[in-house]
Order: structure tokens, then C-alpha cells, then sequence
């Protein structure tokens, strides 16, 4: 029977921790064990988590007596597990029936699949994740590693859902741990690091139930939208300096990121003009034309200059008009 490391950090989620640890226990056909590490919460984490211990021998908890923030806190976590396959799940996200059991046993067949990952269900705030039972089979879809890679640069962004991401913990070990200097892009650095050494395998199945909520990390960081693009801007070059020898063609996958960073900071300039942020517009433009000075010659491009020649007081009053003339012309379409 193949085994699971499943790392559970924990700020301040001590209301979701029972259920996140029952949620990756529950698997048929693993054998499971879970550390449970608190950051030094401030609410009642160290009792749910002493209890849950306590409660169930496959459980280890572990306080920190200050804070030392995420990225050490999964390190600490990389270093303890020592099963075949290791999980990286949030304290507030919670994994769905079967979903260990499935990557385990995709990677059983597959030695040269060294992650796998799979679609997710939405939990808003507290809500009760939906239930879940997975009938007759599934789809299955394995990338090469370069493959994999290069749609990353493509997209310019993480195309891995966190806590349906599970790897070989072998790998784990060799690629280390979380990059220090990416705090904000470390998932994605990490699944780049990942493709580079093997195969990625797609589950067409929901692998997890990821939680939205005011308090998300991400959500405090990615409402500045140009520092994100601006922490996957380094995650690329330092994974290229890092991986260069590993990967073939590196100036064409380069170019592959820039674009793809480029495309990406584009649509979000024109998404920021259209609610009146004209400066912050003005800068993210700025970031994506020094990555694609191309985008420039683009119909797109040009449609945002007219937008902002127009000016950000005289725009949103014609954008009603504009968007009304776009919708009865496709309706003739």
C-alpha cells in the first residue's frame, strides 16, 4: 500500500482544522499521515490541533512558539515527510473523497509522473463544502515535464490548483523546498521546478475543495496585482537561471514567459482603465510592453489606446453605448 505526507499549516484556522485533517484521512487504499503545524496562531489552533493528536496516531502537531511565516513552515514540513507521495494542503482547504487514492495510483502506474493535480470546487467563506463521491472512472491526461513547462510560460501564470497539487516525495527532496525570495509565486515556482525533472499527470476529477475568504493570503496580496505579476516576472528568471541546463531552448521558452506575463498584464491594464484607474492602468501597461514592446502593434492594443485617448472621465460614460453596439452586432453574427 502506497503512503502519503500530508502537511497541514495552520494560521488562525483553528475553526477549519478538523475538517481539513478528517478530509485527508478519510482515503481508501493509502496509508496517511499528517503533521499539523501551527504558526504561532493567536486563536484556539494549538487546542484543536493537541486534541486531534491525541485523538488519532497518524496525526503529529507541532506549535511554533513565534511566527515564522509560510514558506518556512512548508519546509519544515518537506523535510519531515518521508512517504511516497506528499500533499501540501492550507489549514482552511480541504481535499475530496478518493482524491489521495487516485493520485497515488496514478503515480504507481505512471514512474515517470512526478505530480499530479485536478480540478476544484469553490468554497465561499464558511459555506460546507458539497458533497462528493466520484462514480465509475475517470479521465487521465500525462504531459511531459516540457510540455507542462512551456504551457506555464505560455499562460504567464500557475495553472495548478495548490491543494490538488501531490508529488513524489522523492522529487520533493531533490528539487528542496520553497524558494525564500518568491513568498508570493511559490507554488508556481515549485510546479516549474517539478515539470523540469518529469511528467505531470492531469486527474479529471475534483481533487480539492479550495476556500475563498477575506482572510486568504492571497487575496490580501493579489488585490495588488501588478506586485504578482511582478513576483512571477522573478519566479521565471529564476527558474532559468536555476534549471538552464535542464531545460532545452531556454531563450525560446524565455520569450514564451515574457509574452505570456506580457498578455496577461495587458488585459488587466484594460480591465483597470475600464473602472477608472487610470495610473495604476498606466503602469501595469508600462510592465507588460517592456516584456512585449509587440503588443503595441496589436488590434487589441490599439482599441485600449482609443479608450485611453478618450480619457478616463469620458470612457466610462460611452462604455454602455460601446457595449450595446458589441452585443447587438454579435446577435447579426
Amino acid at each position: 500500500m502506497s503512503s502519503v505526507s500530508v502537511i497541514i499549516p495552520c494560521y488562525n484556522y483553528a475553526r477549519y482544522l478538523r475538517g481539513c485533517v478528517a478530509s485527508v484521512l478519510d482515503q481508501p487504499g493509502v496509508e496517511v499521515r499528517v503533521l499539523v503545524i501551527d504558526d504561532c496562531s493567536k486563536d484556539k489552533t494549538a487546542h484543536v490541533g493537541a486534541t486531534l493528536a491525541r485523538e488519532d496516531s497518524r496525526i503529529t502537531f507541532r506549535r511554533h512558539e513565534t511566527n515564522k511565516g509560510h514558506i518556512a513552515t512548508y519546509n519544515e514540513g518537506i523535510e519531515w515527510a518521508d512517504g511516497d507521495y506528499f500533499l501540501l494542503i492550507s489549514a482552511d482547504d480541504l481535499a475530496t473523497a478518493g482524491a489521495l487514492t487516485r493520485a497515488a495510483a496514478v503515480m504507481d502506474k505512471h514512474p515517470n509522473v512526478v505530480m499530479t493535480h485536478g480540478k476544484f470546487f469553490r468554497l465561499k467563506g464558511d459555506s460546507a463544502p458539497e458533497r462528493y463521491q466520484l462514480t465509475g472512472s475517470y479521465d487521465l491526461k500525462v504531459t511531459k515535464g516540457l510540455d507542462f513547462f512551456e504551457q506555464m510560460c505560455r499562460a504567464g501564470e500557475n495553472i495548478v490548483n495548490t491543494p490538488t497539487a501531490i508529488v513524489r516525495t522523492s522529487v520533493q527532496k531533490r528539487v528542496g523546498g520553497y524558494n525564500t525570495a518568491l513568498p508570493h509565486a511559490g507554488d508556481m515556482e515549485m510546479w516549474l521546478r517539478f515539470a523540469a525533472r518529469g511528467d505531470v499527470a492531469f486527474i479529471d476529477a475534483m481533487q480539492a475543495h479550495y476556500r475563498f475568504h477575506d482572510s486568504n493570503m492571497h487575496i490580501a496580496f493579489y488585490d495588488q496585482r501588478l506586485r504578482d505579476l511582478e513576483q512571477k516576472r522573478l519566479t521565471f528568471r529564476s527558474v532559468f537561471d536555476s534549471l538552464g541546463e535542464l531545460l532545452p531552448d531556454v531563450s525560446h521558452l524565455r520569450k514564451l514567459a515574457d509574452e505570456g506575463l506580457a498578455r496577461e498584464a495587458f488585459w488587466h491594464a484594460g480591465t483597470l482603465f475600464d473602472r477608472g484607474q487610470v495610473e495604476e492602468c498606466e503602469q501595469t501597461l508600462k510592465f507588460a510592453l517592456a516584456l512585449d514592446p509587440n503588443l503595441s502593434r496589436s488590434d487589441d492594443f490599439r482599441k485600449l489606446h482609443w479608450k485611453r485617448r478618450l480619457g478616463g472621465r469620458v470612457w466610462p460614460l460611452v462604455m454602455p453605448l460601446v457595449r450595446q453596439l458589441r452585443r447587438k452586432q454579435t446577435a447579426i453574427l
